[in-house]
């Protein structure tokens, strides 16, 4: 199908076990207080963690005011990286989780994604809460890479500023 949904490409895909993975990075990517300061330092991490720097749009922002408190624009990036990377963050603010938990929740049978939600959202791997205990402050996203890259470079550049080791997603990243 020429016209397939992101919904209807990877049906199939995934298990229960990929959302508990999903869920458990999330709870190893925690902060212990998160601001401007630190969204600097985070932008920072993230694109040490490429080699492809130049073709990231990355944006972070405050959940409180919707206010961006980060932004990086590479120089191969274009103005579609941000709307992805905007569509990824909708994602996040609706669901608390990152964005690609939400792609895998449809498909598990925990949340129902419609065709309008699709729209206007963009449920799949590029976006992170960011929570300081269980409280959702700022949510980071990234655009422009392939494969599964957004998410890999994404979870790189927090664990590398969090000083964790994280488990590495074993479903199939979009």
């Amino acid at each position: 199908m020429a016209n397939e949904t992101i919904l209807e490409k990877t049906k199939g895909y995934y298990k229960t076990e990929h959302l508990e993975e999903l869920e458990k990075l999330e709870h190893q990517l925690r902060f212990q207080s998160f601001g401007s300061q630190e969204a600097l330092a985070l932008g920072g991490k993230i694109l040490k963690n490429t080699e492809q720097a130049e073709k990231l749009a990355i944006q972070i922002i405050r959940v409180s005011d919707k206010v961006p408190i980060f932004q990086y624009v590479g120089n191969q990036a274009k103005e579609r990286n941000l709307s992805f990377v905007q569509g990824k963050i909708k994602t996040v603010l609706k669901t608390e989780h990152n964005s690609f938990w939400a792609l895998v929740a449809h498909h598990v049978g925990e949340i129902t994604l419609t065709e309008t939600e699709n729209h206007s959202q963009l449920p799949v791997s590029g976006a992170f809460p960011i929570k300081v205990g269980e409280e959702l402050v700022a949510v980071v996203g990234l655009s422009g890479l392939k494969n599964g890259d957004d998410f890999r470079v994404l979870v790189a550049g927090m664990a590398d500023y969090l000083s964790v080791q994280a488990e590495p997603f074993t479903g199939f990243l979009i």
